[in-house]
């Protein structure tokens, strides 16, 4: 589950001896490194394993619409919306091991963990190394897709 904190995360209101209660949840599919808006719309990056593709998945943006439900979190209702194939525009397969995602102007970033040291090399001789090791930013066109 996604939560947002906005301007409400340093409210007093919305502080509980529990900790901070997000101002709405987005519930995702499993296994999701990265997300960012950009023109309207809601960016995922799925990644799993250092030899699988990645998914970058785009959604409309569910926020404008009536929430699917309310959860209490820490004793507060806050809306609930679901980002699943309803609100699923498009999925793009990408190299392995996706995980930030940042909108710069009009486009998607994508951050790759593949080349980092640690995954590069495989840890145990039965392990495979990094498929692909990338140590570059993609840019996305997000429309490309």
């Amino acid at each position: 589950k996604l939560v947002n904190y906005t301007e409400n995360e340093l409210d007093p209101a919305c502080l509980t001896a529990n900790g901070a209660v997000p101002d709405y949840v987005l519930v995702t599919t499993d296994r999701i490194q990265g997300m960012t808006f950009c023109g309207g719309k809601i960016f995922l990056s799925q990644s799993y394993g250092r030899t699988n593709d990645s998914t970058i998945y785009r959604y409309s943006n569910v926020l404008g619409t009536d929430p699917d439900m309310k959860v209490n979190v820490l004793g507060v209702p806050r809306p609930v919306w679901f980002l699943d194939g309803d609100a699923q525009e498009s999925k793009l397969v990408s190299p392995p091991m996706t995980e930030g995602l940042c909108t710069i102007g009009d486009n998607v970033y994508i951050s790759f963990e593949s080349a980092a040291t640690k995954y590069r090399e495989p840890k145990k001789k039965d392990e495979d190394p990094s498929r692909d090791p990338l140590d570059r930013l993609f840019k996305l066109n997000p429309y490309a897709f």
